[in-house]
């Protein structure tokens, strides 16, 4: 429900909640995440928390501004989930306030050159730099549509930002990075 954050191990929602920047947030992750696996981006990184659902949370102000265009759409958007849930993680709360984390479920980044052309299609080192021309029905033009529909840059290339579920279908991990965060945060740059 709207405004319920999950916890998962020892992360409690009133304690990830309770941190004003993300410097003492990620402070008290580091602590209760103990032994735990992630994985760090340029801007967020990723706890598995088990159960096949992980926590993102922000490193910086780029992260929070991609938490706070990710998750919506993860977790609010009825039309992303309709249309787009067959490639898009679930995502089941973040932090509406400060966008600091949410919580959403784990696609392992790890995805093997055969399974990703078995899944998509296209072999994963040439997959999306030709996005918009991918023929119709495909998983590259299920993604080219996204992109459109949600005014985000091509992170996708090479494969780059997708990931497998646990239920053997390929899905974009990364869905924060838009014409906005890039020119802020990012100067513009296609990463």
């Amino acid at each position: 429900s709207e405004g319920h954050i999950p916890s998962f191990a020892n992360l409690t929602a009133d304690a990830l909640k309770s941190f004003s920047n993300p410097k003492e947030l990620l402070k008290y992750v580091a602590s209760s995440a103990s032994g735990m696996n992630f994985n760090k981006g340029s801007s967020r990184i990723f706890i598995d928390v088990g159960g096949g659902k992980g926590l993102k949370v922000a490193i910086n102000q780029a992260g929070i501004a991609q938490n706070l265009r990710e998750f919506p759409i993860l977790t609010d958007d009825y039309f992303a989930r309709d249309q787009y849930g067959d490639i898009l993680p679930q995502g089941y709360d973040y932090d509406r306030e400060k966008g600091m984390f949410g919580f959403v479920e784990k696609v392992n980044p790890k995805v093997g050159a055969n399974l990703f052309k078995s899944l998509a299609g296209k072999g994963k080192r040439n997959f999306g730099y030709d996005i918009h021309n991918s023929p119709e029905g495909s998983f590259g033009a299920k993604v080219s549509e996204f992109i459109r529909n949600y005014d985000l840059r091509n992170d996708f290339g090479g494969g780059r930002n997708i990931g497998l579920s646990s239920d053997s279908k390929l899905k974009l991990f990364d869905v924060g990075y838009d014409e906005e965060v890039a020119r802020i945060f990012y100067r513009d740059r296609n990463l």
